[in-house]
């Protein structure tokens, strides 16, 4: 996070994430997930005290029970929650007007839950699209993320 501000210059990243779950009844799903975020550039471009950059990872293990409303069709809406930890690590080479650099390295554990909202859309008995919107609180870094996942959902 910027110094100044106190916010990260350029919040986007990617996410590769893989779950494995069953359903518990022919609504109501729970799956284990794991997830890894990674961003560069954090400090992307200058401002007036700083420059320089940073990069951020994390990796995350999350329990999901999601709710998937019968609509009696192949599009079915879902709602969804979680409880995750999560391990970060944030690493920067910053340095500011006075030329003074800073290398830092910070890492830590949390935990978080989550509230997602998505849609399915069942290709046929195999196959599942999905889109989802979460919403995730890490508690002892008071951060709420809000992420956007496409994937697909296979069943056998």
């Amino acid at each position: 996070e910027n110094e100044k501000t106190g916010k990260v210059s350029n919040p986007m990243g990617a996410i590769l994430s893989i779950s494995l779950g069953a359903y518990l009844k022919p609504n109501v799903r729970l799956d284990g997930e794991f997830a890894y975020h990674t961003k560069d550039d954090l400090y992307k471009g200058n401002d007036a005290y700083l420059e320089g950059k940073g990069k951020y990872s994390q990796y995350d293990f999350g329990v999901n029970l999601y709710y998937d409303f019968n609509t009696n069709s192949e599009i079915r809406p879902f709602v969804g929650l979680g409880i995750w930890g999560i391990s970060s690590k944030v690493t920067s080479d910053i340095k500011n007007v006075y030329g003074d650099t800073r290398d830092t390295s910070r890492s830590k554990t949390n935990f978080a839950v989550s509230g997602a909202l998505g849609v399915a859309y069942q290709i046929n008995d195999l196959l599942t699209l999905e889109a989802m919107a979460r919403a995730r609180y890490v508690f002892s870094e008071d951060i709420y993320n809000l992420e956007g996942l496409l994937g697909s959902r296979f069943s056998f």
